[in-house]
């Protein structure tokens, strides 16, 4: 933020926010919330004796890294803000005058909520329940799995249980498997229903549906209309209900019951629901009688008058009868039961294998808490507590935040301070609870009262965005706060920045064509000249362009790039893996290898660039025989005979590798086995682009992942593979941000660009079970109208007003300009947005005024496309050229590709490999020196390396081993963090060349971004700091690969048999 020559207009509240007391602050996008948690944390410096008695806590990685860094640049002198300088100086006294160490500045306690969680339980094993020796385990699906198998095992006679699921286990599994990870959401409703016996169950869910009923009639519909609407209701229903012979005792005859308001819906709505019927027949108890008539016309003139008022029935058509909710009355009490067994296992199965989940981590440490107070268990006292981004906050983490503060009430010297925005409360797919804000604000945490304090200056975006969103955009938002359907109204502010340039530009567009592939086209087209005009007339501008999802995004870049590959884009993790040929080809080969049965993936595998075979070539090896497995084909001469010279060379050389290697399989490890195959094919020289090396090396990883003993599990692979994605960066100055809207959260740019407006995101499919208050739902596939269908109708409400909080923060991260792009589909004069998408919510402020443009010239072109086929040069498949023909066995686990025979290079090869596996693995350093270096030494021996040479290279890799025990660094080393990643390629792109970067580690320690390269010096050294200079450039180029995180980044060189870490 710049600093302003005058005070804002909020100054006073942001003053008090400084001071003694708890708050809570509201405050808007752009209002500098980390700026005001700094400096409040700073204050409270300035009150302790200790500085980790102050505690500030965030719900990422990114946020704590940020405030950090923040905090670190201020008290180091750094900051430019005044008011700051004075804090900082008076903090620089007190720390000399109660002695705090020199280095307090990397030690303050700033984390995420997970990382003080891990903390409490890694310091209370017994209390927490998690044991002393565990690790995080942050993809447990494995673990999830066989606990949902076992567990479905185990409940197997339960027919009663698994009718209700028509016997689909294959979708049950994938079902539970959505909710395991969040069994802190529904733990305490399940484990309350099982305290209840059936007839209870049936109360508490008959009270709950009667509430909601309630709620329905008194707070939604009955305040549309007036005391004189009622009654002229109350009479055309009475009239209807006369000519259906319906009793006069019955309830549907009053207003005040929801029998009445059931009876209207269904007699005004059409079959569907979705909207208000425009005639109604004498079949709904209106004769064609004078009386029937005119009373009928009653009806239609009212709802004529008051038709917005009666939409409300449209949403009332989700809740359905009191009797529909009865059918999983049977089911509440073995489901819940068998919910609880999967808990136990999973359970069992964290103790069995000393590993955890998240979910457990925040469990086990409120567990903790319980037990005893935070600073028995920190061995330190925690004064004040400060939350950023409080919006996100979930229901474990309130509790987990409520115990934090259990002793903070009534104590002046402690206090407690929250800052967020609940109109960018966007994290619901986390759990996050918009109302959480809202009822903090008004009943404190736990008996801690807090005060509210509401900031009201924006000082990112200029004064046209600002009116616009008060003026226009507040519109969108609810009028209450609805803490049942996650609704916050809006809530205004003002602009510090006076800048009358830019502002909002909402442009639909309409395109001639029927095709969509061809309308989105066309946007991105728009999209990219708009992006080419900005950037021309603003060289210096920063520019992003944010969507909803990652297959929004990832479509635009590609069609883009398409049109111009110039530009230089920065995407972080946005196109699937998968998406790439080259990791395709090796996966083909991977499972045709593993499957000789496997006809589409042989195929596949002789189409790839190795082979190469057309089209036609495979029809005429495949096209008389469909049975016989094409192993078999393309070694059956009279078959193969069919194929031109060309076409037989490389096929025959494809089947001499295939042929003297597969008696491999099985024999050593998949990884190699596979990897040795596709080099002797020549994938190396095959791939699209010579840096899909990476991509290899991924999958050769992941293979490694899913491989057990004698084959692999290529569900897992999948699974594995469907969770990796492709990043796109440029190293070009002022690149241009593609980014979803989540990742854009605390960011700002110049200019924003926000398309696809009027495109849908892929509808998800409800979870097994939904909860609400005190009951829970689960789903019935043979009944669309029940209890789960009106959770999930609520569901769908919440996630409605989030979408429009999500439009908010994407439109909020514009300093000067932010550009609203859709492409609607003009059919006469209709002009109609798609539902559920951004336009929607945007159509009413868009004026009737559309762009044209024009359709891609290759629209129509499909007919006229022929693929490509890619593959080697026939030089590859004749001459003399001599092929190695085999796998090395001798390099069973140690496999560097174009090594030199340099024994320096080997050496330090071996010891980069042991360390990589230690590392990843865990690996017991003392089993590995008993009995790994005899083989150690049998590799250096099968090089014909001098045996003095040997000798030095042997003792280096086993000093390097020690070394990790021995010294600190070593030990420092050997831990696992997070993000740990060991030799992973990254691509960075310049002026349309890509290179490719291989740090050797790199992971997030206390929220910094350390990246670290493995040297083993083979000869004596004397100054290892001078060494580790000379390697400087090469991290300063691996340093570009993750500045876009905004962490501290901590360059270091680690000398392996000295066990020293130089810090750069």
């Amino acid at each position: 933020m710049a600093n302003l020559t005058q005070q804002p207009s909020d100054h006073q509240v942001r003053k008090k926010a400084l001071g003694q007391g708890s708050f809570i602050v509201q405050a808007p996008a752009g209002s500098g919330k980390t700026s005001l948690l700094v400096k409040r944390f700073l204050n409270r410096l300035l009150d302790v004796k200790s500085p980790k008695e102050v505690l500030a806590l965030t719900f990422t990685n990114k946020a704590a890294a940020e405030m950090a860094q923040r905090l670190k640049e201020a008290l180091e002198g750094k900051s430019k803000d005044n008011e700051i300088k004075k804090i900082v100086e008076k903090i620089s006294k007190h720390a000399l005058k109660n002695k705090w160490d020199e280095g307090y500045i990397d030690t303050l306690m700033v984390m995420t909520i997970d990382k003080l969680a891990l903390r409490l339980i890694k310091q209370t094993p017994i209390l927490s329940s998690s044991g002393v020796n565990f690790l995080t385990d942050e993809d447990p699906d494995d673990l999830y799995r066989e606990t949902i198998r076992e567990t479905i095992t185990s409940n197997a006679e339960n027919h009663l249980l698994f009718k209700y699921f028509d016997y689909d286990y294959h979708k049950l599994t994938e079902q539970l498997l959505a909710l395991i990870s969040k069994r802190d959401q529904w733990l305490p409703i399940v484990s309350g229903l099982l305290r209840s016996d059936d007839k209870n169950i049936e109360e508490i869910y008959g009270t709950y549906y009667t509430n909601e009923l309630n709620i329905w009639v008194e707070e939604k519909i009955k305040p549309n209309f007036t005391n004189e609407d009622l009654k002229e209701l109350e009479i055309i229903v009475s009239y209807s209900a006369d000519n259906k012979n319906i009793d006069r005792k019955d309830k549907l005859r009053s207003s005040i019951n929801y029998e009445f308001w059931f009876y209207i819906r269904d007699l005004i709505l059409t079959k569907s629901g979705k909207q208000i019927r425009k005639k109604i027949d004498t079949s709904s108890g209106f004769p064609a009688t004078n009386v029937g008539k005119e009373i009928k016309e009653r009806l239609l003139k009212l709802i004529e008058l008051k038709i917005h008022k009666f939409n409300i029935l449209i949403d009332f058509f989700n809740v359905t009868h009191h009797k529909n909710i009865v059918d999983i009355y049977p089911l509440i009490t073995p489901f819940c039961l068998l919910l609880i067994d999967m808990v136990t296992r999973l359970n069992e199965k964290f103790k069995e294998r000393r590993i955890i989940d998240f979910t457990q981590i925040m469990g086990n440490a409120v567990e903790a808490l319980r037990d005893t107070h935070l600073p028995l268990i920190l061995d330190q006292n925690i004064s004040h507590i400060l939350v950023d981004e409080f919006q996100d906050t979930n229901e474990s983490q309130l509790i987990f935040i409520e115990l934090l503060t259990q002793n903070f009430a009534g104590n002046p010297e402690k206090s407690f301070f929250a800052v967020g925005d609940p109109m960018q409360s966007i994290y619901r797919f986390r759990k996050a609870e918009v109302e959480i804000f809202s009822r903090v604000q008004k009943n404190g945490i736990s008996d801690l009262k807090l005060t509210s304090l509401f900031l009201k200056v924006n000082f990112r975006s200029n004064k046209n965005i600002i009116d616009w969103l008060n003026n226009s955009f507040s519109k969108a938002f609810p009028l209450i706060d609805d803490s049942d359907e996650g609704s916050v109204p809006y809530s205004s502010c003002e602009s510090s920045n006076g800048n009358l340039e830019g502002g909002m530009e909402l442009i639909a567009l309409t395109c001639d064509t029927k095709s969509k592939t061809a309308q989105y086209e066309a946007e991105a087209l728009y999209v990219l000249n708009l992006i080419k005009d900005t950037r021309k007339s603003n060289p210096d501008a920063s520019i992003a362009v944010l969507t909803r999802s990652k297959a929004h995004l990832n479509e635009l870049i590609t069609l883009i790039n398409k049109k111009d590959s110039s530009i230089p884009i920065d995407a972080i993790e946005m196109s699937k893996i998968l998406s790439n040929q080259t990791f395709q080809d090796i996966l083909c080969l991977t499972k045709a290898l593993f499957d000789f049965s496997d006809r589409t993936n042989w195929i596949a595998a002789l189409k790839s660039p190795w082979c190469g075979l057309s089209i036609n070539d495979l029809v005429l090896l495949f096209e008389k025989d469909h049975k016989s497995l094409v192993w078999e084909l393309i070694n059956n001469i009279d078959n193969t005979s069919r194929l031109d010279k060309s076409s037989a060379r490389r096929l025959r050389s494809f089947v001499e590798v295939i042929s003297e290697n597969i008696q491999y399989r099985g024999r050593i490890s998949h990884r190699y086995f596979v990897e040795g195959i596709w080099r002797q094919l020549n994938g190396e020289k095959s791939m699209v682009d010579s840096n899909d090396i990476q991509n290899i090396d991924l999958f050769l990883e992941l293979l490694e992942e899913a491989s057990e003993i004698l084959s692999i599990d290529f569900i897992k692979l999948e699974r594995l593979i469907e969770n990796k994605f492709i990043s796109k960066t440029s190293i070009q100055k002022n690149s241009i941000k593609f980014l979803t809207i989540q990742k854009s959260k605390g960011l700002e740019f110049d200019h924003v660009i926000i398309p696809n407006l009027n495109k849908r995101t892929r509808n998800e499919e409800s979870d097994l079970v939904l909860y609400d208050k005190s009951t829970l739902s689960i789903k019935n596939p043979g009944n669309n109208k029940n209890l789960h269908s009106y959770h999930a109708y609520k569901e769908r409400k919440r996630l409605d007003n989030e979408k429009i909080r999500l439009l908010y923060v994407a439109m909020t991260r514009a300093k000067n300009k932010c550009y609203l792009i859709g492409t609607v589909k003009k059919e006469g004069d209709l002009v109609i947005p798609n539902s559920g998408t951004f336009m929607n919510i945007l159509w009413p402020f868009f004026s009737d005024k559309f762009t044209e443009i024009a359709t891609p010239e290759d629209e129509n072109s499909f007919e006229k496309f022929i693929p490509k086929l890619r593959r080697l040069n026939d030089n590859f498949y004749s001459g003399d050229k001599r092929y190695k023909r085999s796998i090395d066995t001798e390099e069973l686990s140690f496999c560097y590709p174009n090594m030199s025979t340099d024994i320096q290079r080997f050496t330090g090869n071996i010891v980069h490999k042991y360390l990589e596996i230690i590392v990843k693995k865990q690996l017991d350093i003392d089993k590995i020196l008993r009995n790994k270096l005899d083989y150690t030494e049998s590799l250096y021996l099968g090089k014909n390396f001098k045996k003095k040479d040997i000798k030095i290279g042997l003792n280096l890799v086993k000093k390097s081993l020690e070394m990790l025990k021995k010294t600190s660094d070593g030990r420092w080393i050997l831990n696992r963090y997070l993000a740990d990643n060991s030799e992973v390629s990254y691509l960075l792109e310049s002026n349309n060349t890509t290179t490719q970067h291989i740090p050797d580690r790199s992971f997030i320690e206390n929220d910094i971004q350390w990246i670290i390269d493995y040297k083993t010096p083979f000869s004596p050294i004397k100054n290892l700091a001078v060494e580790a200079k000379k390697h400087l450039p090469q991290l300063r180029l691996y340093e570009t690969i993750f500045k876009g995180n905004k962490r501290v980044i901590q360059k270091a060189i680690y000398f392996a048999p000295q066990g020293k870490l130089i810090k750069l």
